[in-house]
């Protein structure tokens, strides 16, 4: 081989070594790895970035209960991830609400559906579920402290669906107890959503039935439906998108809210006015 070849050569083979380190430039590499679950430690084992770069990753939602939530750089990714249109949900700590400026205060007034879990001494979860895919979850805090003083794991788990159902359900059991955290300055989610030309479905009838249930337990009886939809979230047959008005007394009181499908039927996460408000 000529010194010509031999530089190409080289040259070629620097560029290809480039190419493999800026692919995985940002996600650091775990601890260790087996069949779809990875670990990661802290301090400065590369727990926030690797949270970041799987929500950079999401497509269709991103799921999370939290107890200490401060971490910034988190939460813009989060934020990133609503705005390009990924639903993002949040469900916090008792504490997150007392805080004269917390994570609850950033997600709501972003537009982010926030719930305060009080139902418990404390709600110690730190999990992070996306796209029904993949479950974050461990002793990690979302905090500045936990990536850079505390001694935490970190799990990042795919490929196991009967986890994710698992988690899926408590989480809806979670949100079932849990408030409302204030108002939201605009609607994250569809006011109207729009209904296939098809004939609604039994899975879409069961979702109205769950919200209409819901809407009479607040209204209290006497109350009749009107123009009530239901749709399932872009690539996720397992949630659904309700909105409707309901007559109660002369008066027509639109709502909205989210249902949850687990075991064959479907579990309340959010009710409220189409501009976040309480329904009463």
């Amino acid at each position: 081989m000529n010194t010509g070849h031999r530089t190409i050569v080289a040259l070629l083979t620097v560029i290809a070594v480039a190419s493999v380190a800026a692919t995985t430039i940002g996600r650091p590499m775990p601890a260790a790895s087996q069949d779809g679950v990875e670990v990661f430690f802290s301090p400065k084992g590369g727990c926030t970035e690797v949270i970041i770069d799987e929500i950079e990753n999401a497509k269709v939602s991103v799921l999370v209960q939290a107890y200490s939530f401060t971490s910034a750089p988190i939460a813009k990714a989060l934020l990133a991830a609503h705005k390009r249109g990924v639903y993002v949900e949040v469900v916090l700590d008792s504490s997150q609400r007392t805080a004269k400026y917390s994570s609850a205060t950033f997600f709501r007034n972003q537009g982010i559906p926030v719930h305060i879990d009080s139902d418990h001494a404390i709600a110690h979860n730190k999990v992070i579920l996306i796209d029904d895919r993949t479950i974050i979850t461990g002793s990690f805090n979302f905090s500045k402290a936990a990536e850079e003083r505390n001694a935490e794991n970190l799990l990042v788990i795919k490929g196991k669906p009967a986890l994710m159902k698992a988690y899926r359900r408590n989480l809806a059991q979670h949100l079932n107890h849990s408030e409302r955290y204030g108002g939201l300055d605009r609607d994250p989610l569809p006011k109207e959503p729009q209904q296939p030309a098809a004939a609604v479905t039994a899975k879409q009838r069961a979702a109205m039935k769950t919200v209409r249930e819901s809407v009479v337990r607040v209204l209290g009886g006497g109350v009749t439906f009107d123009s009530e939809q239901a749709a399932p979230s872009p690539g996720n047959d397992d949630t659904y998108y309700v909105a409707g008005t309901a007559i109660t007394d002369g008066v027509r009181k639109r709502y909205k809210a989210t249902v949850y499908y687990y075991d064959g039927a479907f579990v309340l996460g959010v009710l409220s006015r189409p501009d976040g408000t309480t329904l009463r």
